[in-house]
């Protein structure tokens, strides 16, 4: 049986998925492309909070299963593991960055899935 622990508190299970997601994104935006930092930020930080803004806070059976202290720590997550990407000059090697966008994605579409339908 597939269980998914959502948050109804400030921090989740899924609290250090976003930190990554943050380091990740900041990391492959600026390998893959040329846009500025400040674009760089702008941009990744939208489609999280656009994400965030998607998900349902009530499943099908009326359940609460996400609130908006939980979104709101989510995204400041996402943003401190995007500057500590930034400030720390994270990289990773090129090879890499195609597998990384891979996963990055698998994980990004499968937690639409799962807080959408579930």
């Amino acid at each position: 049986m597939f269980v998914y622990y959502m948050g109804k508190d400030l921090v989740d299970i899924y609290t250090f998925g976003h930190f990554i997601s943050g380091v990740l994104v900041q990391i492959l935006v600026s390998a893959s492309t040329n846009l500025s930092l400040t674009s760089n930020f702008v941009i990744t930080n939208f489609f999280h909070i656009l994400l965030e803004v998607l998900e349902t806070d009530v499943n099908k059976n009326g359940k609460t299963v996400e609130t908006f202290k939980n979104h709101v720590s989510d995204i400041v997550v996402f943003v401190i593991g995007w500057l500590i990407a930034y400030y720390n000059k994270m990289k990773v090697p090129e090879k890499y960055v195609g597998m990384l966008w891979f996963v990055l994605l698998m994980f990004t579409i499968r937690d639409l899935f799962a807080e959408n339908f579930i």
